[in-house]
């Protein structure tokens, strides 16, 4: 599943880890994380891009208690689930696009408030927890943002 996580030790000591899931298209970044604890100390950033739904996303989350971690390095492994009830979605914005892959709308979710995570593409509803923008082309095919409100 996951491909292999990659670490950085910032020079005060601070150690960060990336780890790559090429098949899930996905990298996860556990910034400040604690060997001892199998904890980050900073929210977890993910970037993923799912196919199916036909968007990309980007999401920081915090986790209760230790993170899945691999036996022998000590490394997080990626493997936790972000719809347990250890995670909490902080942040998340979605680019959504057409099937040539060009970007036809964007929301940034504001209010996480009660919202469960999930790879649906609609997620909450829209100027309750999440704004964006769509995209609309002009006559030579210029995208040029429209706010949805």
């Amino acid at each position: 599943m996951i491909d292999f996580p990659d670490k950085c030790d910032d020079p005060s000591g601070t150690v960060t880890y990336t780890v790559y899931d090429d098949a899930g298209r996905e990298t996860r970044v556990y910034s400040g994380w604690d060997a001892a604890t199998h904890q980050a100390t900073e929210p977890i950033y993910v970037t993923r891009r799912d196919l199916a739904g036909n968007y990309t996303e980007s999401l920081a989350y915090s986790w209760t208690g230790a993170l899945p971690y691999d036996g022998v390095t000590g490394a997080p492994t990626g493997a936790e689930a972000l719809t347990s009830e250890y995670a909490t979605i902080e942040s998340l914005s979605r680019t959504i696009m057409n099937d040539a892959g060009q970007t036809v709308a964007a929301r940034q979710y504001f209010n996480l408030d009660g919202l469960t995570y999930s790879t649906a593409l609609a997620l909450g509803a829209e100027g309750v927890s999440s704004g964006g923008s769509k995209a609309a082309t002009g006559g030579r095919n210029w995208a040029a943002g429209v706010k949805v409100s």
